[in-house]
């Protein structure tokens, strides 16, 4: 029976290894998925633009890794990632706006749908789009 230390959980794969963690990264082979989306009504601090994460992909990519870039306008466009249940996807905007509906938080999006997403959740990032909401929270706390 092998023993050493589970370093890895992604869906169904699991890495247990007696090796150093560092570069161990680079040989679990994961599926990545970036989401952005073109919508200009976003006020967004994260790097969002195509642009910036098709540099993100390459890096990706260069360590090993399926990675797909999605920009989604769209709950459709979401729930085909969704279907598709990557290891993470990574968060370059936080919401998508739909013209006539709420704006879908996609930190939450993925929290519901069990998938592991890179940045916070929505209860933080709305401190960041409110600036005086997190400045009258921090004035509560003291």
């Amino acid at each position: 029976m092998r023993t050493g230390h589970l370093v890895a959980v992604f869906g169904l794969k699991a890495i247990v290894t007696d090796r150093p963690l560092q570069g161990l990264i680079n040989e679990i082979p994961m599926d990545i998925e970036i989401v952005t989306t073109r919508n200009d009504d976003c006020k967004e601090t994260g790097f969002g633009v195509p642009k910036a994460c098709s540099s993100i992909l390459d890096a990706i990519e260069r360590m090993g890794h399926q990675a797909t870039l999605n920009v989604c306008q769209t709950r459709a466009d979401l729930d085909q990632i969704a279907e598709r249940k990557p290891d993470l996807v990574i968060l370059a905007v936080k919401y998508l706006v739909i013209p006539f509906e709420k704006d879908i938080w996609l930190s939450e999006y993925f929290a519901n749908h069990d998938i592991n997403f890179s940045g916070s959740s929505r209860d933080v990032l709305e401190f960041d789009s409110d600036k005086l909401l997190a400045k009258a929270r921090v004035r509560e706390e003291g």
